[in-house]
């Protein structure tokens, strides 16, 4: 019972922010879906197992990453779906849109809000811009 993806849509006038962010959950897998999981010496499933499951989602026109839980909870009650408990959410960036353009350019504004820092401090984006394996604009 997960929301399917939907296009992305550029705003109809002027400029938007749109967040970017990742949706993870676990689900169960059976023998009907994995016919490996059947003990072939007795011919039963004698197991389940967890599979990870996730997909990146843009919530259009939200700049907060405090507002990122309402928007899905609305998202799922619009839908008539049941919002999922057992999802994780993580914020990836924010997304400055123009209006009629489909493509993000690299005159859009990207801003990271991934949180990770490596042993040494940085972010994964800095670690690369400091080896200069990384060339961002904008």
């Amino acid at each position: 019972n997960v929301k399917k993806l939907e296009p992305l849509s550029p705003p109809t006038d002027g400029e938007r922010i749109d967040m970017v962010y990742l949706d993870v959950w676990e689900r169960e897998v059976d023998a009907y879906e994995d016919d490996k999981l059947i003990n072939e010496d007795i011919g039963i499933e004698t197991c389940v197992r967890l599979k990870r499951e996730w997909v990146v989602r843009v919530a259009e026109n939200l700049s907060d990453e405090g507002g990122l839980k309402e928007h899905i909870k609305n998202e799922y009650l619009k839908d008539d779906l049941i919002f999922p408990p057992d999802h994780v959410y993580y914020p990836l960036a924010l997304l400055k849109r123009t209006a009629t353009q489909n493509v993000i350019s690299e005159d859009d504004i990207i801003k990271d809000l991934r949180h990770i820092v490596a042993a040494n401090g940085q972010s994964p984006t800095q670690s690369a811009q400091a080896a200069d394996a990384l060339s961002i604009t904008g």
